[in-house]
């Protein structure tokens, strides 16, 4: 799906987010999306969703295509339930599988040193892909909690590929409060879940217990790790907060709210006892 709307780009060559799609394209896109994620589903089920490299390589357009969703409505709507879907899955799938699988043999010719730095070397990228990736999806809601259109980059054969952005859509539709507390709750299971996932691949301090196994004043509080470790633990983060902006404006409205009925009570009541 182009992420330029039904005119195309606009007139100074700028692209702009698709902004809606006829009743044939929706149900297009249903269909492929529920074809996709329903092909994840069934092939965690049967465990063969490995390696965790192609696992990510093969989540990032399913996020992608989802985000270009038009932020308006009526397809916000359709936006947030597959957006929620998703993210509902993911970290499940991830956790599925180890950070690398490692053979039980050396491959002939290659010494076991040399085959210790190529797991050490492809654990730290697989790593990285991994954390990427979860940033990508933090940017993903943070767009749609924001009311803003996604777009793809236009030319995918640069030696440099540019990432997506993402750009404010006038009237675009709201993360309604049920779904709000809905991603609330998968942003605390997921940080649950890869912190157990991680924590044999780094130094996470916390319930780890010391060089000895019983030292307890060697034990390191989760927020005092550092480097990758940091980024497992602050997972999300950006999300949470957003999330608390919007339950702080929930509540400022509804007080304004009571404010105006309030106020239109007082007037009533003075202009029927005068």
């Amino acid at each position: 799906m182009a992420a330029t709307d039904e005119h195309g780009p606009e007139a100074g060559g700028s692209p702009t987010p698709l902004l809606s799609m006829t009743a044939t394209q929706e149900a297009r896109l249903r269909d492929h999306l529920d074809a996709k994620l329903l092909a994840l589903e069934r092939d965690a089920r049967k465990r063969r969703l490995g390696p965790l490299s192609a696992l990510l390589q093969r989540l990032t357009p399913v996020l992608h295509l989802i985000l270009q969703i038009p932020a308006l409505e009526p397809w916000n709507s359709m936006r947030i339930a597959y957006l929620l879907r998703y993210t509902a899955a993911i970290m499940d799938y991830i956790t599925s599988l180890p950070l690398i699988e490692i053979p039980l043999h050396p491959p002939a010719g290659v010494s076991p040193e040399e085959e210790m730095q190529r797991e050490e070397d492809e654990a730290g990228e697989t790593m990285r892909a991994m954390l990427d990736y979860l940033k990508e999806v933090e940017r993903g809601w943070l767009a749609v909690l924001g009311g803003e259109g996604w777009i793809e980059p236009e030319d995918e054969d640069d030696e440099a590929p540019q990432p997506p952005v993402s750009v404010p859509v006038p009237g675009a539709g709201e993360v309604d409060q049920t779904s709000r507390v809905r991603l609330r709750s998968m942003v605390d299971a997921a940080r649950d879940k890869l912190l157990a996932w991680a924590r044999p691949y780094g130094d996470f301090g916390g319930e780890v217990l010391g060089p000895d196994g019983d030292d307890e004043d060697e034990l390191v509080p989760v927020e005092d790790t550092v480097g990758w470790e940091a980024e497992v633990t602050g997972l999300w983060g950006g999300i949470l907060i957003a999330l608390d902006t919007a339950q702080q404006d929930d509540i400022v409205m509804e007080d304004e709210q009571e404010q105006e009925q309030k106020q239109e009570q007082d007037k009533q009541q003075d202009d029927t006892t005068g």
